[in-house]
């Protein structure tokens, strides 16, 4: 019987742009055992979803950016690409803050217990 795969955060984390199924399939692996590396690692839940979202809106947001583009708006070009890099960072915080959502959701159960004896 072989020993099961030990995973680092940092290995983890290039995988967390895909579906969690498509990630076990590229790690060879089985997803439960990356449920399970995940949280060995402190991430209570698979990123992905919330980095596609943010990368929905960004690539609208380059959409827009392409239109204004056209309209010579430099004010509005200004604030959509102020948008876009906030986006940006936003994805780059996600991804790199995975374990700071485990502190957020302990302090929701604190918040629970305390409201709901």
């Amino acid at each position: 019987m072989t020993t099961p795969r030990q995973f680092t955060a940092q290995e983890l984390g290039e995988y967390y742009h895909m579906p969690l199924k498509k990630a076990a399939k590229e790690l060879q692996t089985y997803e439960a055992a990356l449920i399970r590396a995940c949280r060995r690692h402190d991430i209570p839940k698979w990123p992905y979803r919330q980095l596609a979202k943010i990368d929905r809106q960004m690539r609208f947001m380059d959409v827009v950016l392409t239109k204004l583009g056209a309209t010579d708006d430099a004010g509005a070009s200004d604030k959509t690409t102020a948008c876009r890099q906030k986006l940006e960072r936003s994805y780059a915080s996600v991804k790199a803050n995975t374990r700071q959502r485990k502190d957020t959701i302990e302090h929701k159960l604190r918040l629970s217990y305390i409201l709901n004896p």
